[in-house]
């Protein structure tokens, strides 16, 4: 009996040495790999402002229009010298390339009435939507790179007008390859969530366009 009682204790010592040893290299190893943070990628569009109705309408091109219009059309958006628009064919649309200057790189715009389809008006109550989406709806997650297809064939825009009803701005946009072209580096868009372009798309519908929304070539 008195010879169990020593080989127990050793056995007990040694068990906790053991014990020691495996929960000093598990420490030891926390140390040395740190695991990397992990980050979730949640898709789509959150609303992560709630700026008011005034302090959007500051934004430009809003701040300096006095009317807001949808249209849907075929070509290019160009704003003319004396604040009109009219429309150009982009390469995709261009069959025998007679429209191109002598450079190759310059398209001449093509005269109304060619290429206007649908023109809408905005109330006030759908600026508001419009302005919400664009500056209180951002990236519900970690920011993902979103490919985008290489053709761009737009066929939807939105117009501002000033008083005198000329056009100063406009946001040119492709929803078939979710693209977007802004004729001024001063219009901000706010953040490009997944989800942003199919919420205007939504808008655009709404208001009663329908070229380039529910139907197209």
């Amino acid at each position: 009996m008195s010879s169990i009682r020593p080989r127990l204790s050793v056995l007990k010592m040694r068990l906790f040495v053991a014990f020691l040893f495996i929960a000093q290299s598990l420490s030891a190893q926390k140390k040395l790999l740190p695991l990397p943070p992990r980050k979730v990628y949640i898709e789509g569009c959150a609303k992560k402002t709630h700026f008011s109705f005034a302090s959007r309408i500051k934004h430009y091109p809003f701040n300096l229009s006095a009317q807001v219009q949808l249209i849907s059309f075929d070509g290019l958006v160009k704003i003319t010298d004396d604040g009109e628009f009219t429309f150009r064919l982009n390469p995709e649309q261009i069959g025998d390339g007679g429209l191109l200057s002598d450079d190759n790189d310059t398209i001449k715009p093509i005269p109304i009435p060619v290429g206007m389809r649908e023109i809408r008006t905005m109330t006030l109550a759908q600026i508001d939507t419009l302005t919400d989406i664009l500056y209180n709806y951002g990236y519900a997650g970690d920011i993902q790179v979103i490919s985008k297809t290489g053709c761009y064939i737009p066929r939807n825009a939105i117009l501002f007008r000033d008083n005198n009803g000329k056009v100063i701005a406009f946001i040119e946009i492709c929803f078939e390859c979710r693209n977007t072209r802004l004729s001024s580096e001063n219009i901000s868009l706010g953040e490009h969530c997944q989800w942003k372009l199919d919420m205007l798309k939504a808008l655009f519908k709404k208001v009663g366009i329908k070229y380039g929304i529910e139907s197209t070539p």
